[in-house]
């Protein structure tokens, strides 16, 4: 392309010159655009338009002068087959942006006012194919700071300040047919000079018009080329003329120092948010990421990864249902968010099945906190497998007995049809005995009970212990 740039509206110029979505995504810190949420032909002002019902544009983050042409393409195969580290490994590349803009200038807003290299370094990262200008492109000062473009000698060109502004042409030479990585660090210096450092594919480009250090003049080889002025605010990258741009990103994360990270969880007992958006298992988050962890109340979980450098910020703990922080590692990794269900949940004094607590409790929206905090008095809720605070009670309603056999048949209802005897967490017992005043001993059976009997059970019950029969869920 011809012109890549950040202005004042933007921060300096990169001028680059004339010249099926995958299942898993990628997250980024800060802007990213890889177009690929777009269509072949779109404008490039519509994409990441926002539209009311009218079809007014209610918001946009790219802005086109008169008679830009730009839009998005099909990705060629010198993209695809890109072999260096990409701004956003793991994207999908069916998609680019093919820049026309016609004399003007496209740009690309920053989101939340802007960043500003004073306060900390701006990493500005793209693909770009580059095509040379014929003649040298007529920079606005006032809005560009820095400006990246190719000569007609496809010399790689700087346009920059310092004693005075200027363009350097510097050793690097590209082939205008192929794809490259181009990134500017934009940073303050100890006397609150914003300068930039200009890499391609990952190598630093260094010059005798630029500066070594802080206080050098320029002649021996640099590497710190100044803005045009001493503002370090950056709200937009710029682009002028015709090329190619992919995966374009601005950020506060180095992303050379840092690589994608893999996120590998089971989403059945938690959620992973990245800027609120819910995340799939195998999605991808910067390095130095913010994420926030969401289990349903009744699951631990930890953070761990395929190496010993993958670290998590957040608290994690065994009653730590919500957690944000940082991943990080020192390479590209996976990130292993394992859960186990909670442990040592108490209903009141009574020992319940842990799983089937759980399971209950989170039918009904009740956390592991709320189920032990209402002691005994969800006992016979969770035993009857209803809603707490629903009392219900069982009973039986009849009784046959067959002397000859010394057997009884019973019916069992409930007094709430909520009730389901084939979905009890507990289980239907039966007691017999002799003489109410000697006690009900130890139970004649334990039942099961079929689906056809949900409504009420009816079993046979051994009645060699004495007439008297009591039931109860256990």
């Amino acid at each position: 392309m011809k012109t890549s740039y950040l202005s004042q509206s933007l921060v300096a110029a990169l001028i680059v010159g004339a010249s099926s979505a995958a299942l898993a995504k990628m997250y980024c810190v800060g802007d990213a655009d890889s177009f690929e949420e777009g269509t072949n032909g779109m404008p490039a002002a519509c994409y990441k338009a926002v539209q009311d019902d009218s079809g007014a544009v209610t918001s946009a983050v790219w802005f086109a002068s008169e008679g830009d042409a730009s839009e998005l393409v099909g990705a060629d195969a010198g993209n695809t087959g890109y072999g260096n580290d990409r701004p956003m490994i793991g994207t999908t590349t069916d998609r680019v942006l093919e820049l026309n803009t016609g004399g003007g200038c496209l740009t690309r807003r920053v989101s939340g006012g802007g960043m500003n290299c004073h306060a900390g370094t701006v990493y500005i990262d793209m693909l770009v194919q580059f095509v040379p200008f014929d003649e040298p492109p007529v920079i606005s000062q006032s809005l560009a700071k820095l400006a990246v473009y190719l000569n007609a000698q496809s010399n790689l060109v700087v346009y920059h300040g310092g004693l005075f502004v200027t363009s350097t042409v510097t050793d690097v030479t590209l082939d205008p047919a192929s794809w490259h990585r181009l990134t500017v660090n934009a940073f303050d210096t100890l006397y609150g000079i914003p300068c930039g450092k200009v890499y391609i594919d990952g190598m630093l480009v260094t010059s005798s018009a630029s500066y070594l250090s802080l206080w050098s003049e320029p002649g021996a080889v640099g590497y710190l080329f100044p803005f045009t002025t001493e503002d370090g605010s950056i709200q937009a990258v710029g682009f002028e003329g015709r090329g190619r741009v992919d995966e374009l990103r601005v950020t506060d994360n180095d992303l050379y120092k840092y690589s994608p990270m893999l996120l590998v969880f089971n989403d059945a007992h938690l959620d992973v948010l990245f800027a609120g958006q819910v995340l799939q298992p195998g999605d991808t988050v910067d390095n130095g990421a913010e994420i926030s962890i969401r289990t349903d109340g009744w699951h631990a979980f930890s953070v761990t990864g395929n190496c010993g450098c993958v670290e998590y910020s957040g608290p994690v703990g065994e009653r730590v249902s919500s957690s944000t922080g940082l991943v990080t590692a020192g390479h590209a990794a996976n990130v292993v968010i394992s859960t186990s269900l909670l442990t040592g949940v108490t209903l009141g004094t009574n020992v319940v099945d842990e799983v089937l607590l759980a399971s209950w409790a989170q039918a009904n929206g009740k956390s592991a906190d709320d189920v032990e905090s209402s002691g005994n008095d969800w006992l016979d809720d969770y035993l009857l497998n209803v809603a707490p605070d629903t009392d219900a009670s069982i009973m039986i309603s009849s009784i046959a007995y067959n002397a000859s056999a010394g057997t009884a048949t019973i019916t069992v209802s409930a007094s709430s049809p909520a009730v389901r005897f084939d979905q009890l967490n507990g289980t239907l017992t039966v007691y017999t005995c002799s003489d109410l005043k000697g006690g009900w001993g130890e139970p004649v059976g334990n039942y099961q009970v079929s689906l056809a009997d949900t409504g009420e059970a009816t079993v046979v019950v051994p009645v060699s212990a004495g007439p008297f029969i009591k039931v109860a869920v256990k």
